[in-house]
């Protein structure tokens, strides 16, 4: 008999509380339709650091050798030349266990730079500064500084 009685509230409180959730996706969908589209390209910056490092995680030469500059191509060669070298500059950041994306910054060359701090695999601290720039209408990046 307490099942019974417990069943119709049970029902009413998901009801309540999918309505609850619903009312909260809404207001955020509203929030995010409202941000500036500064923060667009904040993220599309942030997705060329993130989406080049995934193709160095899988070891994916041409992938991390597509948001590369000219400069960058020129300097390394080939795409195989380019995952090596950042393997043998840029250990931290290449072997890192941990990785979180820090603030970007308007450089005075134009260029935008994102921070990135890494956690390497034994287990040391050290930032990156990625430097990317628009260039034929798309996010490339043009160089990188790692600080231990």
């Amino acid at each position: 008999m307490t099942a019974t009685i417990w069943k119709p509230r049970s029902n009413l409180l998901r009801v309540l509380a999918g309505l609850v959730l619903l009312q909260m996706a809404s207001v955020a969908t509203v929030a995010r339709a409202e941000m500036p589209t500064v923060t667009d390209e904040a993220a599309g910056a942030a997705a060329v650091v993130l989406l080049q490092l995934a193709a160095i995680d899988r070891g994916d030469a041409l992938g991390a050798w597509a948001p590369a500059s000219a400069g960058l191509r020129a300097r390394f060669g080939t795409p195989a030349g380019y995952l090596e070298g950042l393997r043998e500059g840029y250990g931290p950041l290449v072997n890192s266990h941990q990785r979180q994306l820090g603030e970007q910054v308007r450089l005075p060359s134009g260029e935008v730079g994102q921070w990135l701090d890494v956690i390497g695999p034994d287990g040391r601290h050290a930032r990156a500064l990625y430097l990317l720039d628009r260039i034929d209408g798309r996010w490339q990046t043009t160089g990188c500084l790692l600080f231990d």
